[in-house]
């Protein structure tokens, strides 16, 4: 029969190890001893992120000393990733994905890297007024159909594209004015976030996602677009080191300022 290892200078005590089952999970129980000379309590830490066995590890360990206070008697419990201060069906090592969409205002006139329109909709005359020069009453046909503010030479001696009223210049009037109220619209927004947890500081610093990056999640829910990193944090959960990674989606980042 094979058994988990035993840690360098440490003896295996008489009965050692045993193991349990229940509600489906397995744990194991070993108990070593070593001279209190040569007992150090960074020991525990070395075993619970080195001993292994049978897709299980140490997940609890503690020590005693004996009456003749000459042996340090060292338990450690071993049991599967995911039953000892995990959530269910978690596993160290492997990220857990959720989805958040609380959506984001984004300008309608908002426009892509490449220039085209993020609301293929949008018209200038939804949110900025078409004024004409007194006695000019002649609506063009471009102000239905405008999706900038440009306007031909020859036309701007007459019309002007502005974004209120107040911005009318003397011997100027409303020729149409605003068709929609609005400057932003409320449009998805996706958040995935992460949680990953790990056996070790060391591990969970290995394992930082860098700020600032265009990266995809390994879950997006069906959601297309590219995803930035928006922030990563670490913390202490019990025994346990956590990395809560945030990707936002978009249909694009600008790759100017965003790397891959």
């Amino acid at each position: 029969m094979i058994l988990p290892e035993v840690p360098v200078n440490y003896t295996r005590q008489s009965g050692y190890p045993k193991g349990s089952r229940s509600g489906g999970i397995d744990q194991l129980n070993d108990r070593f001893f070593i001279s209190a000379e040569k007992f150090e309590l960074s020991d525990l830490e070395m075993m619970e992120d080195q001993l292994a066995f049978e897709g299980m590890t140490v997940n609890a360990s503690n020590w005693e000393v004996n009456e003749n206070r000459n042996l340090v008697f060292v338990n450690v419990v071993y049991s599967e990733p995911g039953s000892a201060g995990l959530s269910a069906g978690a596993t160290l090592g492997k990220p857990e994905y959720t989805l958040d969409d609380g959506g984001s205002e984004i300008p309608i006139d908002k426009r892509k890297k490449d220039g085209s329109l993020w609301f293929t909709n949008y018209k200038t005359k939804h949110n900025y007024i078409l004024a004409a020069k007194s006695g000019v009453s002649a609506t063009l046909s471009w102000w239905a159909s405008n999706t900038d503010l440009t306007i031909s030479d020859a036309d701007s001696k007459n019309y002007k594209w502005l974004k209120d009223a107040g911005e009318l210049p003397d011997g100027w009037y409303i020729l149409k004015d605003k068709t929609k109220n609005i400057e932003a619209v409320i449009y998805p927004s996706p958040i995935v976030v992460a949680t990953t947890y790990f056996k070790t500081y060391t591990q969970a610093i290995n394992n930082v996602v860098e700020v600032g990056t265009v990266q995809t999640p390994g879950k997006t829910f069906g959601k297309s677009g590219q995803w930035l990193v928006t922030s990563c944090s670490i913390s202490q959960d019990g025994r346990r080191w956590v990395i809560v990674t945030r990707y936002q989606n978009a249909p694009e980042w600008d790759s100017d300022y965003y790397s891959s």
